[in-house]
């Protein structure tokens, strides 16, 4: 079971990594998009940090998040800066528009979330529909580490409020390669709790053969990963980043 995000996390999500933040992603995903003239669709678009981005490049893009409190913080800091993008709320398990577009990315490990292969597939096959045929695809897969090691508090300040995140139970599933971790969010102003929400993640790790795999199997071509957001890297021991491209057959 994975819960909803709620406005809490939305805004922790907003505040630790805000519009301009970049893990290296943002210039990836914009450089890898040049020449693309048809609709993107970001899946996983969040608040808007790598779509909003995006917008400013002048592309022509859509995001579809299932989180209804993090769509409201990227249509706000959208219109803050001129822009009216289309927000779909939704599952990309289930989200298709048959050839609207001509490229699809999932930043951040969006897909990892997903629960084993079956719906990894199912939504591969919901992004394959909704290409052009020869539209790309580019997916950030979550690196496996070393699962239910002790996590430090982590905490980001915004003004005089304070949002903190602490694992509270962590486990891993070695025969579905799955971390579950039961995060305790918390918001503080002027130190005094005024907020706290429990939240489950699930991350489904793949190793790259896995994984492309996968997208083969679902009609794509031309499959490759690389690492850290360098194209010439290919995947390693120390990796902190792995894209898979693919285009639609």
């Amino acid at each position: 079971m994975s819960w909803l995000h709620g406005p809490l996390v939305a805004e922790a999500y907003d505040v630790k990594a805000p519009l301009g933040h970049t893990y290296g992603d943002v210039e990836y995903y914009t450089r890898h998009l040049e020449g693309v003239t048809g609709r993107i669709l970001e899946v996983g678009s969040g608040t808007g940090r790598i779509l909003i981005r995006l917008l400013e490049a002048g592309f022509e893009i859509e995001g579809l998040e299932h989180s209804p409190d993090m769509i409201e913080i990227c249509r706000r800091t959208s219109a803050d800066r001129g822009f009216d993008p289309t927000l779909h709320e939704g599952d990309m398990v289930s989200f298709v528009r048959p050839g609207r577009y001509s490229a699809v990315i999932a930043p951040a490990g969006a897909i990892s979330c997903l629960d084993g292969a079956e719906e990894t597939r199912r939504a591969l096959r919901c992004f394959h529909e909704s290409l052009v045929p020869g539209g790309a695809l580019v997916v950030d897969l979550a690196i496996p580490g070393l699962p239910t090691v002790p996590q430090p508090l982590k905490l980001w300040r915004r003004g005089d409020d304070v949002w903190t995140v602490s694992v509270a139970h962590s486990t891993f599933d070695a025969a579905r390669n799955q971390v579950h971790e039961y995060a305790r969010y918390e918001k503080w102003t002027d130190g005094l709790l005024v907020g706290t929400e429990l939240h489950t993640f699930r991350t489904q790790h793949w190793n790259p053969d896995e994984f492309t795999a996968l997208v083969a199997e679902c009609g794509f071509r031309d499959i490759r990963v690389t690492a850290n957001y360098d194209d010439g890297a290919r995947p390693g021991p120390r990796d902190r980043d792995w894209s898979c491209h693919a285009v639609r057959s």
